[in-house]
């Protein structure tokens, strides 16, 4: 029904801007490729401004100057990002699959006021239903037990699922509200245990969940546990990705290629050293079918470079999922600076998992890459 899975979305809309936020409504079209799906919709929104500061990449790990240090400490609130390995456990379901769905999720938190955040998840199963992948968007509140604890409760909504007549999500609605209890590792490090309840209104899904979360927290401003001097610039790299799996063979019969288009953000731990977080959907079919997906967190290595050099080796090895089941990658390449801020990629390696029942998933992959270089204040 929905094709090849790529599609074309325009609205034309009006809002009002009462200085906090912006409220408004319009209308939007959708259109996917190979589809019979191709529809208008009035639609209402909400917009929530947020204030950050950022500097130069290369000014990592520098103290801010006086007077940006005070207006971060005033203006700028919490950034956290997380990695969760949710567990789905189905109630009476009604799909051919009845067991426990397991994700990967990556979850963006942003705190509007000390204790109140707004998010962005996004999900894919890496085992019992790897084909299974959703988006939600929501509101959160924290509270703050102790130096070492902290409670959250979260509301998220969005849509997800996969072949309704494997697990029920009928149109894709979902609401999910979390309940979660974060125990701090470090300063910036936090490790939570997750509960919640995934419903699918419009249709029979309905889930008890179970997670483990692992937390980065983004400071900018004072608190009790933060020391007195300034903040420090920590860089951030966020890429947007088109990879290419080619030479793909499934069950040990050649596939045709697939492509699709990804998000990477890169935590650096040194020069050298770096997290990369990564998330890709695919815009084209596979096995005839849409809603490829994949997520994958490893480590990285670069090489150093000094004043003026532009061009960067590196290489990645990362675990993770994708609709079939674990899996890993490696890849390799080289990176060309534009500016302090903008960067190019190519680079290229070789990714498998494994389903259940014992299929092989395995190609070579080719990435093209835009790299976005920035730092922000953290205590």
């Amino acid at each position: 029904l929905s094709g090849s899975g790529s599609f074309v979305r325009g609205q034309l809309a009006l809002g009002y801007d009462t200085g906090d936020f912006m409220l408004g409504a319009g209308v939007s079209s959708i259109k996917f490729r190979r589809s019979l799906i191709d529809s208008s919709q009035l639609n209402v929104f909400l917009d929530l401004p947020f204030t950050y500061l950022t500097g130069a990449y290369a000014q990592r790990g520098q103290p801010l100057p006086p007077a940006d240090d005070q207006r971060a400490a005033r203006e700028m609130g919490e950034t956290v990002l997380s990695l969760t390995l949710d567990n789905y456990d189905q109630r009476n379901a009604r799909g051919t699959y009845t067991g426990t769905v397991r994700t990967a999720e990556f979850q963006f938190s942003h705190f509007l006021t000390p204790d109140l955040f707004w998010f962005a998840n996004f999900a894919s199963a890496h085992a019992g239903l790897p084909t299974y992948n959703q988006l939600l968007g929501g509101l959160g509140w924290r509270w703050q037990m102790s130096p070492s604890w902290q409670a959250q409760a979260q509301l998220g909504v969005g849509s997800g699922g996969y072949a309704p007549e494997q697990i029920d999500t009928g149109p894709g609605l979902l609401v999910y509200p979390k309940l979660s209890a974060e125990y701090r590792l470090s300063r910036t490090l936090g490790l939570a245990a997750s509960a919640g309840y995934l419903t699918a209104p419009k249709a029979s899904s309905r889930n008890l969940t179970y997670g483990l979360t692992l937390s980065r927290h983004l400071r900018s401003g004072r608190s009790g546990d933060t020391a007195d001097g300034p903040a420090v610039y920590e860089g951030l790299r966020v890429t947007l990705l088109h990879q290419s799996d080619i030479q793909l063979r499934y069950r040990d019969v050649a596939r045709p290629a697939l492509h699709m288009l990804g998000l990477q953000v890169d935590m650096p731990v040194s020069d050298r050293w770096y997290l990369p977080l990564q998330a890709s959907a695919a815009y084209t079919s596979y096995l005839g079918y849409p809603g490829y997906a994949e997520v994958f967190a490893g480590v990285g290595v670069q090489a150093h470079m000094a004043p003026g050099e532009r061009l960067q080796p590196f290489a990645e090895l990362m675990a993770g999922a994708n609709v079939h089941g674990k899996g890993g990658k490696v890849n390799a390449g080289l990176r060309y600076l534009l500016d302090d801020h903008l960067a190019v990629s190519l680079s290229g390696g070789r990714i498998q998992a494994r389903s259940a029942s014992g299929g092989r998933y395995v190609a070579n992959t080719v990435v093209l890459g835009l790299d976005y270089r920035f730092a922000v204040p953290t205590r």
